[in-house]
């Protein structure tokens, strides 16, 4: 016995993409036809219109800008046709009449182009002088006539270091000793002064040879020669003198003061010191550098102008004290040493002391102490 079952059909659909693909692509190229990638036809279209742009610019451009001719352009006094530009501007030339010649008013053709005569320049289409001495100038266009300078400021004038104008023209300064009129005629560079109608160096300064140096100062080495190479003067101005061809000094009555340069005159009793020198030795006062030195008649100070001792200021200078029966105002003008003491305006032995001829001594077998003689022992 058969038993009916149903039976369900499934139709199964297989496609092969890559197969597909070449199938299709075959059939194209079949027909005529090219295959290209996807992306290239964008980029095709953006160059065709990047060279379509081109085109036009190059074209405009083309037509825009003026040709100039290939033709060689004429040079001086060839002829031309009238404003062609057919003449070499390059050279200065133009053609206002059949002519090629110079473009430049008063400027002439040496045979390469159109230049300006010496000491001229151009200026509105014309050849003008050079600018004089103080007139305005302004290099590289304009520069000044003959051996004149253009100066930061613009205008035409000499070197102020080594010249000067002379109404005509600029002329090198004069050397030592050469005549003048004005100190602008003698050299900067050398320090030179018209002095006298003579190019020469100011009374402080001397000259070695080259140029006017200062004279010497205090202290500072020197001699006795006043010009030259070999020359090394003290500054008399300063009241300076060359000390045994050896050393600048002040005179007698004066010092050398190093903060202000200059000799000073020297100090007298009381003045304060700081050296011997300091003090006027021709009235013989020192400078003591402890107190009680002299005490003659008033107490010394130390660095004060006073007296050595055993001398005593007189009211004018130092003095030595006064030996036996010497007049004085005080005991400080009579001899310490001896030891006289000023009694009734003269120096006398104070009693009981007795002069023997070189001091005051006591009676034999004592001693003086100072105030008064004492038994000895």
């Amino acid at each position: 016995m058969s038993t009916s079952r149903d039976v369900d059909i499934i139709q199964v659909s297989v496609e092969n993409e890559e197969l597909l693909a070449q199938v299709k692509r075959t059939e194209t190229v079949a027909k005529g036809k090219c295959i290209v990638p996807k992306w290239l036809p964008p980029i095709l279209i953006i160059v065709l219109i990047l060279t379509i742009l081109g085109a036009a610019f190059a074209m405009g451009y083309f037509i825009s800008y003026p040709r100039k001719s290939i033709k060689p352009l004429k040079l001086y006094n060839e002829s031309c046709t009238v404003l062609s530009g057919e003449c070499d501007d390059s050279r200065g030339l133009y053609c206002p009449s059949g002519r090629c010649i110079c473009e430049t008013v008063n400027s002439y053709y040496n045979g390469s182009s159109c230049i300006c005569p010496n000491l001229t320049h151009v200026a509105n289409q014309a050849c003008v002088a050079d600018p004089f001495y103080g007139q305005t100038c302004s290099p590289p266009t304009i520069y000044c006539i003959s051996n004149f300078i253009c100066s930061t400021a613009g205008v035409c004038t000499c070197n102020a270091t080594t010249q000067f104008f002379n109404e005509s023209y600029c002329i090198t300064q004069y050397v030592y000793n050469a005549s003048c009129t004005e100190t602008r005629h003698c050299s900067n560079t050398s320090n030179l002064y018209c002095l006298s109608n003579r190019c020469a160096c100011v009374s402080n300064y001397y000259w070695n040879g080259s140029s006017c140096v200062p004279k010497k100062l205090g202290w500072q080495t020197c001699n006795n020669v006043t010009t030259g190479a070999s020359a090394l003067p003290c500054d008399d101005t300063l009241s300076l003198y060359c000390y045994s061809n050896s050393t600048c000094q002040c005179p007698n009555t004066m010092y050398w003061d190093i903060n202000y340069q200059q000799c000073e005159t020297k100090r007298l009793y009381g003045d304060i010191c700081n050296a011997d020198f300091y003090c006027n030795e021709t009235l013989n006062f020192i400078c003591p550098t402890l107190p009680g030195t002299c005490n003659c008649p008033a107490w010394s100070n130390d660095y004060t102008c006073d007296c050595q001792p055993n001398w005593f200021y007189d009211g004018l200078q130092c003095i030595q004290r006064k030996s036996i029966n010497g007049t004085c105002l005080g005991t400080y003008a009579c001899d310490r040493n001896t030891p006289l003491v000023c009694f009734s305006g003269l120096c006398l032995c104070p009693t009981p002391t007795t002069w023997t001829g070189s001091n005051c001594t006591c009676s034999s077998g004592q001693t003086w102490t100072g105030s008064t003689c004492v038994v000895v022992g």
